[in-house]
Protein backbone atom coordinates (compact mmCIF):
# COMPACT_ATOMS: atom_id res chain seq x y z
CA UNK A 1 0.00 0.00 0.00
CA UNK A 2 0.93 3.14 -1.30
CA UNK A 3 0.57 6.39 1.42
CA UNK A 4 -0.59 9.77 -0.49
CA UNK A 5 1.95 12.27 0.17
CA UNK A 6 1.07 15.91 0.52
CA UNK A 7 2.22 18.25 -1.76
CA UNK A 8 0.17 21.06 -0.20
CA UNK A 9 2.64 23.61 1.92
CA UNK A 10 1.37 23.22 5.61
CA UNK A 11 -0.21 26.85 7.01
CA UNK A 12 1.16 28.17 9.63
CA UNK A 13 -1.83 28.86 11.68
CA UNK A 14 -0.50 25.99 14.04
CA UNK A 15 3.00 27.35 14.35
CA UNK A 16 1.54 30.59 15.53
CA UNK A 17 -0.57 28.67 17.78
CA UNK A 18 2.26 26.80 19.61
CA UNK A 19 4.02 30.11 19.69
CA UNK A 20 1.29 32.23 21.35
CA UNK A 21 0.81 28.52 23.82
CA UNK A 22 4.77 28.71 24.21
CA UNK A 23 4.51 32.20 25.40
CA UNK A 24 1.94 31.59 27.81
CA UNK A 25 3.79 28.70 29.06
CA UNK A 26 6.90 30.79 30.03
CA UNK A 27 5.01 33.36 31.28
CA UNK A 28 3.16 30.62 33.69
CA UNK A 29 6.88 28.75 34.72
CA UNK A 30 8.02 32.52 35.72
CA UNK A 31 5.17 32.72 37.78
CA UNK A 32 5.73 30.02 39.40
CA UNK A 33 8.67 30.46 39.96
CA UNK A 34 7.73 33.99 41.73
CA UNK A 35 5.26 32.04 44.08
CA UNK A 36 7.99 29.77 45.15
CA UNK A 37 10.26 32.14 46.11
CA UNK A 38 7.84 33.77 48.20
CA UNK A 39 6.99 31.08 50.07
CA UNK A 40 10.95 29.69 49.92
CA UNK A 41 11.89 26.89 47.75
CA UNK A 42 12.29 23.95 50.58
CA UNK A 43 8.48 24.89 51.11
CA UNK A 44 7.16 24.50 47.79
CA UNK A 45 8.21 20.84 47.07
CA UNK A 46 4.18 20.29 44.89
CA UNK A 47 5.03 23.72 43.28
CA UNK A 48 8.85 22.86 42.14
CA UNK A 49 7.12 19.66 40.41
CA UNK A 50 4.28 21.18 39.02
CA UNK A 51 7.28 23.61 37.66
CA UNK A 52 9.04 20.91 36.03
CA UNK A 53 5.83 19.55 34.57
CA UNK A 54 5.45 22.52 32.99
CA UNK A 55 9.11 22.83 31.71
CA UNK A 56 8.50 19.61 30.34
CA UNK A 57 5.46 20.59 28.36
CA UNK A 58 7.71 23.41 26.97
CA UNK A 59 10.54 20.46 26.02
CA UNK A 60 7.53 18.87 23.80
CA UNK A 61 5.89 22.06 22.55
CA UNK A 62 9.31 23.33 21.28
CA UNK A 63 9.61 19.77 19.51
CA UNK A 64 6.15 20.46 17.53
CA UNK A 65 6.96 24.19 16.70
CA UNK A 66 9.91 22.54 15.25
CA UNK A 67 8.10 20.26 13.04
CA UNK A 68 5.63 22.85 11.56
CA UNK A 69 8.04 25.22 11.06
CA UNK A 70 8.60 24.91 6.92
CA UNK A 71 12.27 25.18 7.82
CA UNK A 72 12.75 22.74 11.24
CA UNK A 73 14.54 24.93 13.46
CA UNK A 74 13.52 26.57 16.64
CA UNK A 75 11.21 29.30 16.29
CA UNK A 76 12.29 32.68 17.78
CA UNK A 77 9.89 34.68 20.21
CA UNK A 78 9.47 37.28 22.49
CA UNK A 79 8.17 37.06 26.30
CA UNK A 80 7.04 39.83 28.67
CA UNK A 81 6.80 38.77 31.80
CA UNK A 82 4.49 40.47 34.31
CA UNK A 83 4.80 39.93 38.19
CA UNK A 84 1.98 38.06 40.05
CA UNK A 85 0.26 39.98 42.43
CA UNK A 86 -2.07 36.82 44.19
CA UNK A 87 -2.70 33.06 43.51
CA UNK A 88 -5.76 34.20 41.37
CA UNK A 89 -2.95 35.27 38.93
CA UNK A 90 -1.74 31.98 39.09
CA UNK A 91 -5.62 30.23 38.30
CA UNK A 92 -5.76 32.72 35.81
CA UNK A 93 -2.88 31.63 34.14
CA UNK A 94 -3.76 27.98 34.41
CA UNK A 95 -6.78 28.34 33.19
CA UNK A 96 -6.07 29.99 30.03
CA UNK A 97 -3.57 27.70 29.66
CA UNK A 98 -5.17 24.79 29.79
CA UNK A 99 -8.00 26.44 27.67
CA UNK A 100 -6.00 27.24 25.31
CA UNK A 101 -4.04 23.77 25.16
CA UNK A 102 -7.77 22.02 24.53
CA UNK A 103 -8.72 24.98 22.05
CA UNK A 104 -5.77 23.55 20.21
CA UNK A 105 -6.18 20.00 20.23
CA UNK A 106 -10.00 20.29 19.78
CA UNK A 107 -8.90 22.79 15.92
CA UNK A 108 -6.11 20.24 15.66
CA UNK A 109 -8.81 17.61 15.98
CA UNK A 110 -11.61 19.42 12.99
CA UNK A 111 -8.33 20.18 10.79
CA UNK A 112 -6.89 16.44 10.85
CA UNK A 113 -3.65 17.47 11.80
CA UNK A 114 -2.14 14.62 14.04
CA UNK A 115 0.94 15.10 14.87
CA UNK A 116 -0.47 18.87 16.59
CA UNK A 117 -3.28 16.47 18.15
CA UNK A 118 -0.76 14.02 19.73
CA UNK A 119 1.93 16.23 20.88
CA UNK A 120 -1.18 18.88 22.67
CA UNK A 121 -3.28 15.13 24.07
CA UNK A 122 -0.33 14.00 25.64
CA UNK A 123 0.63 17.72 27.20
CA UNK A 124 -3.36 17.36 28.45
CA UNK A 125 -3.66 14.24 29.58
CA UNK A 126 -1.07 14.25 32.14
CA UNK A 127 -1.91 17.86 33.16
CA UNK A 128 -2.79 18.60 36.74
CA UNK A 129 -4.83 21.50 37.80
CA UNK A 130 -2.85 22.60 41.21
CA UNK A 131 -4.05 26.38 41.46
CA UNK A 132 -7.76 25.79 40.91
CA UNK A 133 -7.93 23.23 42.95
CA UNK A 134 -6.52 24.58 46.26
CA UNK A 135 -9.35 25.58 47.79
CA UNK A 136 -10.79 21.97 47.59
CA UNK A 137 -8.83 20.94 51.03
CA UNK A 138 -10.85 23.02 52.73
CA UNK A 139 -13.77 21.38 51.74
CA UNK A 140 -15.39 19.52 54.56
CA UNK A 141 -16.68 15.81 53.34
CA UNK A 142 -19.40 14.84 54.63
CA UNK A 143 -21.31 11.25 53.86
CA UNK A 144 -24.62 10.44 53.48
CA UNK A 145 -24.71 7.89 55.25
CA UNK A 146 -25.58 7.46 59.20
Amino acid sequence: MKYKTNEEPQSNSFLEDILDLLVLNKQFIYAVRIQCKKKGWENCAKLAAYQGRLMNDYDNMIKLAISLNPEHVEPTFTVEFSPIESIKDLKDYEEKYYNMLKEIAKNALEEKEIEVLAYLSNIIMRFEHYFCTLDESNISRETSSQ
